[in-house]
């Protein structure tokens, strides 16, 4: 079969000591390619729930070809303190894991999964260490003909301090990618007090979406003194902000080209020497037939159609919960990210969480399986998004519960086959740049 599609969602088994594996079936087929996400829940079915929350993003496409991110922030209500905890985390050889921790004790892990293998009938996960609670967990298993070549990677790009222009080549993919889903938390550590998930889709290098959002140093401190933010544009591929209670786009990057056997990333000359390194995940799909772009969410019942110019086998969408960013202007006071996806009517998933700045309790975090995507926020449902058709020619969602004002969400669609004949993607174009680059037009080819 061309391309083969499958949503679906599990808890982990508690009874499963280290070394011991969990076994995911009803995929129907076999994978070449699965995704993971979660917000922290145990939940079984939808959820809505006024705590902190452990979210995070991982992928797979083999034993040795996984990596994970993942950022926390615990509710100050449910520990009795006055200030917030925060972090993030990320691996190049697990593909879930779960932090929890309180002011005084700080952040553990409560939990970590590595992958195995790949069966007729879905993939077996192996446990590096013990789960303490069955968290519910999503994925988007992708396989079929038409995926000639896929790769999970994390990659340290090492950019050099304070200014480095250099471009750098990720050559470790080993072929040239028609479409890639790029993401990061953190700086050089695997561990950290600074929370910053960041997501980018895209098929060629001049037709990217990204989301960021990131939390502040709360550990040890005042509620008020630590920086939230979030940016979402359609230009630039990877993003950092920056310090306690500033908010200033302090280093983006760009996939600038695909080269025969990867990518090449810059970064601008805006970075600081307090973020030397970038370690990011990163998938790469060869074969099928990709589409990025972006959607409005809407404030009554009507239909938002999306045209992509082939049927959808899966879509992956994801958002920071709010209007598209200035460029170069950070939003703040909030940490909001929606993750969600969808292979049917009746086959999605999304999780969602919210950290409101300056509260004593303003941690909140949804999950379901009725929805590609949410939006809650001072602890209460603000918006909820789902698939109402997927159509010869694109698909269609609907809001199960209206937001109260649009946001901006972006998707990518996977299809089977080259709908044109032509090879997906560009290796080569020309547009214009953008401050703080260096000026005028560039061309890649």
């Amino acid at each position: 079969m061309g391309v083969s599609a499958k949503v679906g969602s599990f808890n982990i088994d508690t009874t499963k000591t280290v070394g011991q594996t969990q076994t995911i079936t009803g995929v129907g087929f076999t994978p070449k390619l699965v995704m993971f996400w979660w917000a922290g829940g145990t939940n079984t079915s939808d959820v809505q729930t006024d705590a902190g929350f452990s979210h995070g993003f991982g992928a797979a496409t083999g034993s040795t070809e996984r990596w994970m991110v993942a950022v926390d922030a615990i509710d100050a209500s449910s520990n009795g303190v006055d200030s917030y905890a925060h972090g993030g985390m990320s691996s190049g050889s697990q593909c879930i894991a779960i932090r929890t921790g309180n002011k005084t004790t700080g952040f553990a892990v409560d939990g970590i999964m590595d992958f195995d293998s790949f069966n007729s009938d879905g993939f077996v996960l192996m446990i590096d260490d013990q789960f303490a609670s069955s968290y519910r967990i999503h994925y988007l298993a992708i396989g079929g003909t038409d995926i000639t070549s896929v790769k999970a990677g994390r990659v340290d790009t090492s950019f050099s301090t304070p200014y480095d222009l250099n471009l750098k080549d990720v050559t470790d993919i080993g072929f040239t990618p028609d479409a890639m889903i790029v993401s990061r938390v953190q700086s050089s550590q695997s561990s950290s007090i600074w929370g910053r998930m960041e997501m980018s889709f895209l098929v060629s290098p001049d037709n990217v979406q990204h989301v960021g959002a990131w939390l502040g140093n709360g550990y040890g401190w005042g509620a008020a003194t630590f920086c939230q933010s979030g940016y979402l544009q359609n230009e630039i591929s990877l993003a950092q902000v920056g310090t306690t209670n500033t908010y200033e786009l302090l280093s983006p990057a760009r996939i600038q080209k695909k080269i025969s056997n990867g990518i090449k990333i810059s970064c601008s000359g805006a970075m600081k020497s307090l973020y030397p390194y970038w370690y990011f995940g990163y998938v790469a799909i060869k074969g099928g037939t990709f589409a990025v772009g972006n959607l409005t969410t809407r404030t009554d019942g009507n239909d938002i159609a999306i045209t992509t110019g082939f049927q959808p086998k899966a879509i992956m969408f994801c958002s920071v919960n709010s209007a598209l960013s200035t460029d170069e202007v950070v939003d703040s006071g909030w940490y909001k990210f929606s993750m969600g996806a969808g292979t049917s009517t009746s086959e999605r998933a999304a999780s969602c969480q919210a950290s409101q700045q300056a509260l004593g309790s303003a941690c909140c975090f949804g999950d379901y399986d009725s929805a590609v995507y949410g939006d809650v926020y001072s602890d209460a449902i603000q918006g909820l998004m789902d698939i109402k058709s997927i159509d010869a020619s694109g698909f269609t969602c609907v809001m199960d519960d209206t937001d109260p004002a649009g946001k901006w969400v972006m998707y990518m669609a996977f299809g089977e086959g080259n709908v044109d004949g032509t090879p997906n993607g560009s290796d080569t174009f020309t547009r214009p740049d953008y401050s703080p680059w260096d000026g005028g037009k560039w061309t890649i080819g």
